[in-house]
């Protein structure tokens, strides 16, 4: 699982990067977060990269301290997801690359699959 949330990670990390001035533009536009745009548009998708880096090197423990950051850092995304699909008319998701174009009840259940995996895989 923890390779899983390694691609997951960088790939997101590096869409957002790529498509930096949208992202930011995108989270200039939530209320709160918005004050913050620049920070937060560089912030997370390197805190991302960072978190995959990692969770390969070779050091067990750095990797499971960067699986339990990411596990904690999907959740957010999750409830931030689950606060969009229910309280905000206009749904404002940033994410990188293919799973931004998911619909919003799609994006919330792959965020829950992949943060239940993550939760137990930290478990065992």
């Amino acid at each position: 699982m923890r390779l899983s949330y390694v691609f997951l990670f960088a790939y997101t990390g590096y869409s957002k990067l790529l498509d930096h001035v949208p992202f930011t533009r995108g989270i200039a536009r939530i209320p709160v977060l918005g004050h913050f745009p620049e920070a937060i548009g560089w912030g997370v998708p390197l805190l991302e990269l960072v978190l995959a880096l990692g969770m390969v090197v070779p050091e067990r423990r750095v990797q499971r301290v960067s699986f339990g950051i990411s596990v904690t850092l999907m959740a957010t995304f999750t409830l931030y997801l689950l606060l969009m699909v229910s309280l905000v008319k206009e749904k404002l998701c940033h994410c990188g690359g293919v799973i931004g174009s998911l619909g919003w009840m799609e994006h919330l259940m792959f965020n829950a699959a992949i943060l239940a995996l993550g939760i137990w895989s930290t478990r065992k």
